[in-house]
């Protein structure tokens, strides 16, 4: 019998390590997904024309979509409970089952980290830390790093950053790049250009830059007067010429009206054991929202991650975020506050892509509320429940 509850078991830490437990705390910015997806784009001229993975638009996003991730399959056993040896392939005869000390503790720590996650809503989690923060920040610069081999083991490294992914028309952006090469050739004859994703240019930025073996170089450009029929994904190209090679480096991004727009945070209040926040949304296409935020204390000092979901129509009473009472009252956090980070998607679906909303306010003002006046927890997940029992009775009985 304890086989059986072992086998589970570690399937289970498998399956909640690489994707169920990553579900609760969507990681967005570890590294960059556009900037991951645009590594592949920047290669020597003489080779293939640039281009950009499928899906680089949703880099910098993590949607409420997450999928599971595949684990082998497990040997046979002849009989239920039975545990082949890991060398031999024969079954022991007793029926104790002696797991090393690391499994044991990995197991108890599963089991602490997820009882943490499920205290709270997953609508509004604690971030904990500004390091956590960090993966909660919506449209952080997308750099792409690219070193090419030159002759006689030199090398020639272009990076080109870009200080945003998502960008609407009428924003300026900011574009910086650095060009070196190890043994003193000289970089030359520079170009930028911004392309479609099949490599047909659309605008061309002159650059008259001194030829150098380092340069780098930061500029503003505004395409809203030239983009009215460009496409959405777009990506920005880097060529340069070292020797007789012509070589270039790209990094993709979107560009594109917004869809909706959160003009700000209307008569925040308390209901029951939630600080609720409606939010004040102007859209030109109805559909499905999912929208996200940070919430701060004044000093700067991040604590919660709160997402809401829904519909917006006409006859939809709108979307509002929830942040947990009893989550502030741990964190002693009464307020002020402050809602930062704000992301708005309008989920696409049958060919249609996820189309981005905007917060022009880098951040909207929440007032104090007192502590006492949430009621007590009543959230509760019967599946959650289930598994932390599940995940507990592991740990204590191994």
């Amino acid at each position: 019998m304890k086989q059986r509850w072992v086998l589970a078991g570690l399937a289970l830490v498998s399956l909640a390590t690489v994707g169920g437990l990553a579900a609760l705390k969507p990681d967005f910015e570890s590294a960059q997904a556009g900037a991951a997806r645009s590594s592949t784009t920047s290669i020597p001229e003489s080779t293939a024309p640039a281009s950009i993975a499928d899906g680089a638009h949703d880099a910098g996003y993590s949607t409420p979509r997450t999928g599971v991730a595949r684990t082998p399959a497990a040997p046979r056993l002849k009989s239920p409970g039975e545990i082949p040896d890991a060398e031999t392939g024969a079954v022991p005869l007793d029926n104790e089952v002696s797991l090393p000390a690391n499994l044991r503790q990995s197991l108890t720590q599963v089991a602490d980290v997820y009882r943490e996650q499920t205290r709270y809503p997953t609508f509004s989690q604690p971030i904990g830390s500004e390091l956590d923060a960090l993966r909660y920040r919506y449209n952080q610069p997308q750099q792409v790093s690219i070193p090419f081999p030159l002759a006689d083991g030199a090398t020639f490294d272009a990076t080109l950053t870009l200080d945003r992914y998502h960008y609407f028309i009428g924003d300026e952006q900011q574009i910086t790049f650095s060009l070196t090469t190890s043994d003193d050739s000289l970089v030359r004859d520079l170009s930028l250009s911004v392309t479609d994703l099949a490599g047909t240019v659309l605008h061309r930025q002159s650059l008259s830059l001194p030829a150098d073996s380092s340069i780098r170089h930061t500029l503003t450009v505004d395409l809203s007067d030239q983009a009215s029929d460009w496409p959405r994904e777009l990506q920005w190209r880097l060529q340069a010429s070292v020797g007789q090679q012509r070589l270039s480096v790209a990094a993709p991004f979107t560009y594109e009206a917004p869809v909706a727009t959160l003009t700000g945070i209307t008569n925040p209040h308390i209901d029951g054991e939630f600080l609720v926040l409606p939010l004040s949304l102007d859209y030109d296409r109805s559909g499905y929202y999912f929208v996200q935020a940070n919430l701060y204390s004044t000093d700067g000092d991040p604590l919660l991650h709160l997402e809401t979901e829904g519909p917006l129509t006409a006859t939809e009473p709108g979307l509002r975020l929830r942040a947990s009472g009893p989550a502030l009252i741990d964190l002693d956090a009464p307020g002020p506050y402050v809602l930062r980070d704000v992301h708005l998607t309008r989920m696409g679906g049958n060919g249609v892509p996820d189309l981005q909303g905007q917060a022009p306010q880098d951040a909207f003002p929440i007032p104090a509320f007192d502590l006492e006046g949430y009621a007590d927890s009543s959230w509760s997940d019967p599946l959650a429940q289930q598994r932390q029992e599940f995940l507990d009775e592991l740990s204590n009985n191994l």
